[in-house]
């Protein structure tokens, strides 16, 4: 059984799904409650980390403590601030939804835009806006960095793992104080940990939450402490970005 577990740490790592102009699967059924407001003394406790989630088989799905913006973003792969909507999209839910027979974990995506649109009454159009950025790109030196082995085989014990840079980029996004975006002209995927990174981002974020939203240190030192040592740099840059603008929404979900 295919199963696809996410922390809160692991939500930048979600794989993009293309824009469905009108979905069309859909769960069988659907449970959505609200979920408590993440405070800053969530953000402190060391069990910060549960009940947020996402838990994907293929019988059901089961997004815990999600806000709408997080929901919105999965379901149309995409990154938060690539989502233009009212600031009370922040209300986070619990979704328990149960998967039609036959259905797979990759078409959840497509499924959870067609219970936005019904239980929440959620239409939106697509748009381009220019954003201060972060190119991701060689240093002069040139890159150091691993590619991934051809016999390669994860193990529990180790948090690093095979990444695209396209991915890494997401990860860097969320502990500066701009989006990344890949430049390097690399591909394939390379040996790289994200968990040094996510722990950087997830102390700045409660930084930021213990001072009412203030910023922290701007652009995150030792994330490009971290990026450097690889051989790379970020560059500013502002960068044309594929856009969500949300034309309506309610605040609480419809019954099944």
């Amino acid at each position: 059984m295919k199963r696809v577990r996410l922390s809160l740490a692991g939500m930048v790592l979600l794989a993009s799904t293309p824009l469905a102009g009108q979905p069309q699967r859909a769960f069988e059924v659907a449970s959505i409650k609200p979920a408590p407001p993440l405070t800053p003394e969530l953000l402190r406790s060391p069990h910060r980390h549960l009940g947020i989630k996402i838990d994907i088989d293929s019988a059901q799905a089961d997004f815990g403590g999600l806000s709408l913006g997080v929901l919105v973003t999965y379901a149309y792969g995409v990154r938060l601030f690539q989502v233009s909507g009212p600031d009370w999209m922040s209300a986070r839910f619990d979704i328990l939804a149960k998967l039609p027979e036959g259905a797979t974990p990759d078409q959840v995506p497509e499924m959870l835009q067609t219970l936005l649109a019904k239980r929440f009454k959620l239409t939106l159009h697509r748009g381009t806006k220019e954003f201060p950025a972060y190119a991701l790109i060689v240093a002069k030196d040139g890159p150091k960095l691993t590619p991934r082995p051809a016999d390669y085989h994860p193990t529990e014990m180790s948090d690093i793992r095979p990444m695209s840079l396209d991915s890494f980029a997401e990860v860097i996004s969320e502990g500066v104080d701009k989006p990344v975006f890949n430049k390097t002209q690399l591909t394939g995927e390379y040996m790289l940990s994200a968990e040094a990174i996510m722990d950087e981002a997830l102390r700045q974020a409660v930084t930021r939450a213990s001072a009412g939203g203030a910023a922290s240190e701007p652009a995150g030192a030792a994330i490009l402490d971290i990026v450097q040592s690889l051989g790379l740099k970020l560059e500013a840059r502002n960068l044309p970005v594929p856009l969500l603008v949300i034309d309506h929404l309610e605040k609480m979900p419809t019954d099944n």
